[in-house]
C-alpha cells in the first residue's frame, strides 16, 4: 500500500517512532484508568493475573527450559508447523505447561 507522496507505511515504520515519550510523563495504570472510567462510564478490571511469572525461582525456570530443550527441537517443531503438522507443536506446548507446573 502506498500513501501518495508520503511513502510506504512499512518502510516508514522501519526506523520506529521518532518521537520518544519519557517514562516519567506516562501515568501508572490506575491513575490512567480513573479518568477513562469516568469519561466512558465502563467498568475496568483493575486486577489481572495476566503476565504473572509461573516460576517460583530462577532455578525452576532454568530447569524447565533445559528439560523442554532436551525433549523438543525448536527447528523441527517450526518446520512441522510450517507444513501444517500441528500435532507435535501441541504436544510440546502441553509438555511445557506440565513442566512449568
Amino acid at each position: 500500500m502506498h500513501t501518495g507522496s508520503r511513502g510506504i507505511p512499512n518502510e516508514l515504520a522501519k526506523e520506529g517512532c521518532p518521537a520518544k515519550i519519557p517514562a516519567d510523563l506516562l501515568s501508572v495504570g490506575s491513575v490512567a484508568a480513573d479518568p477513562y472510567q469516568q469519561e466512558m462510564g465502563s467498568t475496568l478490571k483493575r486486577e489481572s493475573i495476566f503476565g504473572c511469572d509461573p516460576f517460583h525461582s530462577e532455578e525452576a525456570q532454568q530447569w524447565t527450559e533445559t528439560e523442554f530443550g532436551s525433549q523438543f527441537d525448536m527447528l523441527s517443531l517450526y518446520e512441522k508447523v510450517v507444513h501444517h503438522n500441528y500435532g507435535p507443536f501441541k504436544d510440546a506446548v502441553r509438555s511445557l505447561i506440565d513442566f512449568t507446573r
